[in-house]
């Protein structure tokens, strides 16, 4: 079994976690005992996006306060709208040496508002896809349905694609 925490230890809206990463690696001891009484085997770091404090200094800071915790991967979302960024951004967390989780990733930034109707929305998904079944280092990758399918008019509030949904099976 896996345990992926609570995502968001940075805070980018009022109802995210908010945890410094000293305060992430003290509860993190109590993290694994609830894992190993559950029988989980495989723990998933807190998912980290860029917000009012870097990501990447985040993993580095919560990994050094918390040596000899069991951490099997790292988990991080991106909301770029473009292939090259989004290759750009994994990079940036393989310097951690583990398996990577992209949990969230979807295309809402304000800085290209050319992709943020539907029609660039597909042409993201149609460059970010493929990137990320190439990715030998991911484990997981998962869009965040509210914004990359619902939002956009990917998928309605049901199981039915919607038109542009169609860009999906292709």
């Amino acid at each position: 079994m896996i345990c992926k925490t609570r995502t968001d230890p940075i805070a980018y809206f009022a109802l995210q976690a908010n945890l410094s990463p000293a305060k992430a690696a003290e509860l993190w001891p109590s993290l694994e005992e609830l894992a190993r009484n559950a029988s989980i085997d495989y723990l998933v770091s807190p998912a980290v996006n860029f917000a009012e404090y870097d990501p990447i200094v985040w993993l580095h800071d919560f990994f050094e306060e918390c040596q000899g915790c069991k951490v099997d991967a790292v988990a991080f979302h991106t909301y770029t709208c473009h292939g090259k960024y989004l290759k750009d951004h994994i990079e940036l967390y393989k310097v951690f040496g583990k398996p990577l989780w992209l949990t969230e990733f979807a295309c809402s930034e304000a800085a290209s508002p050319e992709r943020l109707p539907a029609e660039g929305q597909m042409a993201f998904m149609r460059e970010a896809i493929p990137l990320l079944e190439q990715e030998k280092c991911l484990g997981v990758f998962g869009t965040v349905e509210g914004l990359g399918f619902k939002l956009f008019g990917v998928q309605d509030f049901g199981t039915r694609l919607m038109s542009r949904g169609g860009c999906f099976l292709n």
